[in-house]
């Protein structure tokens, strides 16, 4: 695309768009400027907060059309997380845009001034969030790049505060997991960080409103109950923010069972207890602050079997307190841990939808719903178990031997790889579930046996991107396509499993991937006392994990066969200083 084309779009970003500014009434509801109440009906919209720097949902489809589907879901507003790396202009790779070609060629920043214009246009609203953190999943900490984010949030502010569809900014993402409030480390006391914030922000922007997400367990103004990062506002109640409260949106960042442990969710019908604990830790503020909620994670039964039962209870308190604003699920594929609304074909989950209608008002009574069993034998369409044979076409490609999206390195030269298309590389809902797995693939020329290495982001259902080697091996490489079929088979690995921890972790954030197994492992589990916390497994496969203590791990595997092994890591290092190392296993899959 042409310079000159570049920069109408960028300018045409900046123009503002004809629509009500939103303040906060001195009655709490949000409002526009001619005081009528604003009911923001929205869902956070990842993809600027992580490495391919561009929306999800892209890849295959145009612009439009992900807003069509938007709007016709009846959500009026999305909540855009951005990394720093987005405002630096970097490059983004054709493949995150493929869907569209109006938008090939469009550096980072110019992305995103298309994606919000796109939006604004339509009189959606538009919401950011800048958290003090990279493009990656890690929980951010607080204070780790502190003039960075700063600096972020008043470019966010200078770009895009003429836009009346832009509501403001959220300081955080997915709540600060060392964060306090008036704490004596001023570089983690979330209320005077996030007043200083604030005000750097509106000098920009004086029209926004500023989303300040809670901390968790608080030694000051607190129940002693444990406390999700990012959740918990009680002590707002006792050390008030230096915020003018037409400009305060509070909004507390909510997890469930797929995505937390606490003794909350424990105890036998433990759904009746949350409206309380919610009522306790953001909802008093509701009668004369704006709260808007955001909720993260949660698969609707695709994981953990109490999430329905979460989901439902919130939808149920938020439609019953009254609050009628919040951003609720993912745009995207969803699974357990990203609380994504959309089945893998990209349209939305109706059983999803529902939960967010009733939170939002739109539907007086919470019909009974159809939830996924959480059986990770099926995929998300519940038509073929894992150990079906799946048909496909496959490409050739040179790369996959190292760098490649699910950290398999080193890989011998020598070996038979492929690249996985994304339906059944993130298999029942589970991201990167069948990384590392062996498939038996058979071609025109016969039959080879490969390695799982990478993603194949364009590939269809059944699609393979196989080595020089393995296409070799099964098909005329002047044909460049072929048709396959293909099976998971057991790895032809001996030994026991391996563990391999990214670097920077430690005892407070841990990213683990399992190697060396049988079968591909969809899920893990470490021992915090007499319960097991789950995981996330991540789409660069290593499962994700914090505050995991500081001695051994006891660790509960699960393969995609459903197969379950124990096994032990030595304590993980005390800093995040440590580079990436392995450790040996004890035990393998039968």
């Amino acid at each position: 695309m042409p310079s000159h084309i570049h920069f109408l779009i960028a300018l045409a970003t900046l123009i503002p768009v004809t629509a009500p500014a939103m303040q906060v009434s001195t009655q709490a509801p949000l409002v526009d400027a001619t005081g009528q109440t604003l009911h923001i009906r929205g869902v956070t919209w990842p993809g600027f907060d992580r490495a391919g720097l561009a929306a999800v949902g892209m890849r295959n489809n145009t612009l439009a059309q992900l807003l069509d589907r938007m709007q016709a879901s009846d959500i009026n507003a999305v909540r855009v997380p951005v990394c720093a790396a987005v405002l630096q202009r970097a490059p983004v790779a054709a493949a995150e845009v493929a869907g569209d070609s109006t938008l090939r060629g469009l550096d980072s920043l110019q992305l995103l001034d298309a994606v919000v214009h796109a939006a604004s246009q339509r009189g959606m609203q538009v919401m950011f969030a800048f958290a003090d953190g990279g493009c990656d999943d890690r929980a951010p900490l607080l204070g780790a790049q502190q003039q960075a984010w700063t600096r972020g949030l008043v470019t966010l502010a200078r770009r895009y505060g003429g836009n009346a569809n832009v509501l403001g900014i959220d300081l955080g993402s997915s709540g600060y997991r060392n964060a306090s409030w008036a704490g004596n480390a001023a570089d983690q006391d979330w209320n005077r960080v996030a007043s200083r914030a604030v005000a750097r922000v509106l000098a920009q922007a004086p029209r926004w409103v500023v989303g300040v997400e809670g901390v968790g367990s608080n030694a000051v103004c607190s129940d002693p109950e444990r406390k999700a990062p990012g959740s918990n506002l009680q002590p707002f109640a006792c050390v008030p923010l230096d915020i003018a409260r037409r400009h305060l949106v509070l909004m507390p960042k909510l997890a469930g069972p797929d995505r937390d442990t606490t003794d909350a969710f424990a105890a036998p019908g433990f759904a009746q207890a949350l409206p309380a604990m919610w009522q306790r830790d953001f909802g008093q503020f509701a009668i004369d602050h704006a709260v808007v909620p955001v909720s993260l994670g949660g698969g609707l039964g695709d994981g953990d079997p109490r999430d329905p039962a979460w989901q439902t209870a919130l939808s149920g308190y938020l439609a019953n307190a009254g609050i009628r604003s919040a951003f609720l699920g993912s745009w995207e594929t969803g699974n357990a841990n990203n609380g994504g609304l959309l089945a893998p074909d990209g349209s939305p989950r109706a059983d999803k939808l529902l939960i967010l209608r009733h939170a939002w008002g739109r539907l007086p009574v919470m019909p009974a719903i159809a939830t996924a069993t959480g059986d990770s034998t099926k995929n998300a369409s519940g038509k073929k178990p894992w150990n079906s044979t799946f048909t496909g076409t496959a490409t050739v490609t040179g790369s996959g031997y190292s760098g490649g999206a699910l950290l398999l390195d080193p890989i011998p030269s020598d070996a038979f790889i492929t690249a996985l298309n994304p339906v059944q590389l993130n298999f029942g809902g589970v991201k990167a579930a069948l990384a590392g797995a062996y498939l038996q693939v058979n071609g025109p020329k016969g039959t080879t046996t490969v390695y799982v290495t990478d993603l194949y982001p364009e590939g269809a259902s059944g699609g393979l991107d196989l080595s020089h080697n393995a296409f070799a091996a099964i098909g005329d490489m002047v044909q460049g396509r072929i048709p396959i079929s293909w099976k998971v088979v057991r790895a032809p690995v001996t030994g026991n499993l391996q563990y391999r921890i990214k670097e920077g972790s430690s005892r407070w954030w841990a990213a683990i991937q399992v190697r060396n197994h049988a079968y591909p492992v969809v899920k893990l589990e470490v021992k915090q006392g007499s319960t097991w916390k789950n995981l996330q497994k991540m789409d660069y496969n290593h499962f994700l994990g914090e505050q995991l203590g500081n001695q051994p791990l006891t660790l509960r595997i699960t393969d995609i066969r459903g197969k379950v092994l124990t096994d032990t890591l030595p304590r993980l290092p005390e800093d995040g200083s440590k580079p990436a190392y392995f450790e040996p296993g004890h035990v393998q899959f039968p």
